[in-house]
């Protein structure tokens, strides 16, 4: 909103151009009739150019008698209550009902109109308190609802976080768990396999030969897998069921061998022979290992038959074979000696930390019984009710009836009026968008011409610099012309000077020197006189024996002086002894 301004007519400069060259400014005002044709030149408060260099700020002119309503508003600018919210609009309308209501106050001119104003002030007064209180209400209901939503949001907190603590708590027993499992089975597959160990051991001293078999079965290089041909045994050809058509190994399947090759069976009988009687000797050593083997078990059976280690149903004895698991012992703990300083020391400072523990609980129950007292009072309430008889339950029940009633009745209410209201902060919303996209707008526009006027500024600084450069040149040329002007008149003025002054000096000397000439004679003729010059020779032998005299006469009388004071001091200093020892002194 701009300033309220008043038509004014423009300051008009004429510069009058006459024959003779002589100029002459006049002011005019361009609102006056016209007159006669002349060349003017016209110099207004705006720029020449198309964009001012100085933004241009009209004088504001409020005409008496009138007290314009924008200036009540002037206060507000930009990011200081423009764009108006509507807090600012509500405090332009009270400020406005105020300024009515007090253009209808009456005067104070009798009594009943003083009463009426009196009255009319304290009314108002009262409005404004109330408005005032209103304001206070709603400033307070936004805090209090922060509050609760504060409240709200640390509840959801400490919920989240006690969430947290047991999500983590229930995560760690569930590690622990499992791992407690993972070891137990660890353990357990241990154990398994010492005990398989120390069956498989037990077993090999009962029958060798069996976990001798089994151990065969289960190497690649033991003889089930690739028996000795030495032994009697020749495993089947592999590369008998290929099928080879080859026609050299077909004739030589259909020859026979023997007429082929004579002798051939004379040396394979042989060696099947001498290979039948090592396979006997060994079979009989194996037998004889077997034998002595049962036979050292059996014995050991017998030794130890009556002992109570066995295993099984079979009675094996284990003690022999038993090997003891020595675990080293450990250190045995010791508690370190506390001086008794130290003792009261650790012991006051378990008491403060049982003491502040406790403290920290104190304050978590009291903080979770406040959290919950709401539900407390209303355990409270219901165990009263309880025990309150059938008419109070029914009354009460009846009451919360009409409650129930009345809240539904002002939640309908309070909707109306929410509806309302959020249609007018709406309208509101609406207008404040409108108002700030203007406002962007002319931001924008205030850019634009504050860039234009820096760029005409620093034209028009420019053009400054060279007329005040041309203004210093034609200044300092004009004062060497006064001066050059200055010099010559000073010159000439000198020359007439001098010529006048001796002239004038001149008659001066002649005139000195006629009257002077008689002075001098006649003061001659006087001091050459034969009396004048006796007079003189006397005086000049009786002055100085006066002045003796008279310098005599003056320090006597200086002495004098000196000495009648002193008499005069002594006299003063004897008067005390004069008072006491008077008739000495006489």
């Amino acid at each position: 909103m701009g300033p309220v301004t008043r038509r004014r007519a423009w300051c008009v400069v004429r510069f009058d151009l006459k024959a003779n060259g002589d100029s002459k400014f006049r002011s005019e005002n361009s609102s006056d009739p016209g007159r006669g044709q002349s060349t003017i030149g016209i110099q207004s408060v705006y720029s020449e150019r198309e964009t001012q260099t100085v933004p241009y700020s009209p004088t504001c002119v409020v005409p008496a008698g009138h007290s314009p309503e924008e200036l009540t508003i002037a206060h507000l600018c930009w990011e200081k209550g423009l764009p108006a919210t509507q807090l600012e609009i509500s405090i332009v309308q009270r400020m406005r009902q105020k300024r009515k209501i007090e253009k209808l106050l009456p005067p104070s001119t009798d009594e009943y109109s003083f009463q009426a104003r009196a009255s009319l002030m304290k009314e108002q007064e009262f409005r404004e308190w109330a408005d005032r209180e209103r304001r206070i209400k709603e400033l307070h209901d936004r805090r209090l609802e922060l509050v609760r939503l504060a409240i709200k949001k640390r509840r959801e907190l400490f919920r989240n976080m006690e969430e947290d603590v047991l999500e983590r708590t229930r995560m760690r027993l569930s590690q622990k768990e499992a791992v407690q499992a993972i070891k137990t089975d660890a353990k357990r597959i241990k154990a398994l396999r010492r005990m398989w160990q120390q069956r498989v051991a037990l077993d090999s001293l009962i029958n060798p030969q069996r976990w001798k078999a089994v151990s065969h079965s289960t190497k690649r290089a033991s003889d089930m897998f690739a028996p000795r041909s030495m032994k009697g045994y020749i495993p089947g050809d592999p590369y008998a069921s290929l099928q080879i058509d080859a026609p050299a190994l077909q004739f030589i399947k259909r020859a026979d061998t023997r007429t082929m090759l004579p002798g051939v069976d004379a040396a394979l009988e042989a060696t099947a022979t001498r290979l039948r009687q090592e396979a006997a000797l060994e079979q009989a050593e194996r037998d004889r290992g077997n034998t002595q083997g049962l036979e050292a078990a059996t014995a050991i059976f017998q030794l130890t038959g009556s002992q109570s280690h066995t295993v099984g149903d079979a009675g094996v004895p284990l003690k022999k074979y038993h090997i003891r698991n020595i675990r080293e012992r450990p250190e045995t703990p010791r508690v370190e000696e506390v001086l008794p300083e130290d003792e009261a020391v650790q012991v006051a400072a378990i008491l403060l930390q049982r003491m502040l523990r406790g403290q920290t609980y104190q304050q978590r129950m009291f903080a979770g019984k406040q959290m919950r007292l709401d539900l407390i009072n209303f355990l409270r309430a219901s165990e009263q009710l309880n025990d309150a008889p059938v008419e109070d339950q029914q009354a009460q029940a009846i009451g919360e009836t009409t409650e129930e009633a009345a809240e539904v009745l002002m939640a309908s209410m309070q909707g109306q009026a929410i509806a309302e209201t959020l249609d007018e902060l709406a309208k509101e919303l609406r207008k404040v968008e409108e108002e700030r996209r203007i406002a962007v707008m002319v931001n924008l526009a205030e850019r634009d011409r504050r860039m234009r006027e820096a760029q005409e500024s620093g034209t028009r600084q420019a053009e400054e610099l060279l007329r005040a450069r041309e203004d210093e040149t034609f200044n300092r040329v004009m004062s060497l012309h006064h001066q050059t002007v200055d010099s010559y008149i000073e010159g000439i003025l000198t020359a007439s000077v001098e010529q006048a002054a001796k002239q004038q000096a001149l008659v001066e000397a002649k005139l000195r020197a006629e009257q002077l000439s008689e002075v001098v004679d006649e003061l001659e003729e006087r001091y050459s006189n034969p009396t004048t010059i006796a007079r003189e020779l006397v005086t000049s032998f009786l002055l100085p024996h006066v002045q003796k005299q008279q310098l005599q006469r003056q320090l006597h009388l200086e002495q004098e002086k000196y000495s009648i004071a002193a008499r005069y001091a002594i006299g003063e200093s004897f008067q005390p002894l004069k008072t006491t020892f008077g008739p000495l002194f006489y």
